[in-house]
């Protein structure tokens, strides 16, 4: 009956039921497949696929359905929340999260360890920008600020996808991940709300980017979807762990487990309990 209401409430719209625990157990990212080489190779990996933006840039005719006028205000507010700047703030945003949540279940180190999913969400930052550049090189879609008709060329072809979108989605992806691995215990509703952070600058930023006359709707939507699909990938492959006895500091969470107690339930998982 528990496990049908948690489903239930997840699939109406991921509503926040969690238990108070007498004994918090909190979980953290380990290395990428386990080893620190794994870790090592991902992050390299990752920042390596940035150079394809040396590729040079193709043009198509794939234009937007309709020119929208440049709006600076747009463009400049979606800069604050998207690309660079939002990215920024995603990362020390997500470090704060992750430090309160493994503080509330009595982590020693909850500073170090929240370091953790912070090389997760660079990692999928990384990888992200990659990919979109690829995308944007080979797909060559006109830009509704620059679009001047189907007869007229364009000004710029690099529309299609978002990339002030996805980098932000990709915080959200690896980010529900983690969410998806958390204990339903006190410390359950700090994880959703980082992805719940992370999920509304996504939104207005693509908003914005549209308004900007940036992006068309499409882009949008595109850049959010591979964000998100990679930032899940991204952490999924580091596989989770529970914080042991000696991670646990002495106070808040640090009452003796016993061995059936080691690994709690999640919240849901991937295996279709939704």
């Amino acid at each position: 009956m528990v496990r049908a209401l948690l489903s239930a409430s997840v699939v109406v719209g991921m509503t926040c039921l969690w238990s108070q625990s007498a004994a918090a157990q909190g979980t953290y990212p380990d290395y990428a497949f386990g080893h620190e080489a794994g870790e090592i190779g991902t992050g390299v990996f990752a920042a390596a696929s940035n150079f394809v933006y040396l590729i040079p840039q193709q043009k198509s005719d794939w234009g937007p359905f309709r020119p929208r006028r440049y709006d600076p205000l747009s463009a400049e507010w979606s800069d604050m929340f998207g690309a660079l700047g939002g990215s920024l703030l995603q990362l020390g945003a997500g470090f704060v999260f992750e430090a309160a949540y493994l503080a509330n279940a009595g982590a020693a180190d909850p500073g170090i360890l929240a370091l953790h999913q912070t090389a997760v969400e660079a990692q999928s930052l990384m990888l992200t920008s990659g990919i979109t550049a690829f995308i944007k090189k080979i797909s060559g879609r006109c830009r509704p600020r620059a679009y001047r008709g189907p007869k007229e060329p364009c000004l710029q072809y690099d529309a299609f996808p978002s990339g002030h979108t996805s980098t932000i989605a990709s915080f959200s992806g690896a980010r529900m991940v983690r969410v998806a691995y958390t204990p339903a215990d006190s410390g359950f509703p700090i994880r959703v709300g980082a992805w719940v952070l992370s999920d509304a600058a996504m939104t207005v930023t693509g908003i914005l980017r549209a308004l900007s006359g940036s992006h068309s709707w499409e882009d949008v939507v595109g850049g959010a979807l591979i964000g998100y699909a990679t930032g899940v990938t991204v952490a999924l492959i580091h596989p989770n762990a529970d914080l042991t006895r000696e991670e646990l500091a002495a106070g808040v969470g640090a009452i003796p487990l016993e061995p059936q107690q080691a690994r709690m339930t999640p919240v849901f998982s991937w295996g279709g309990v939704f």
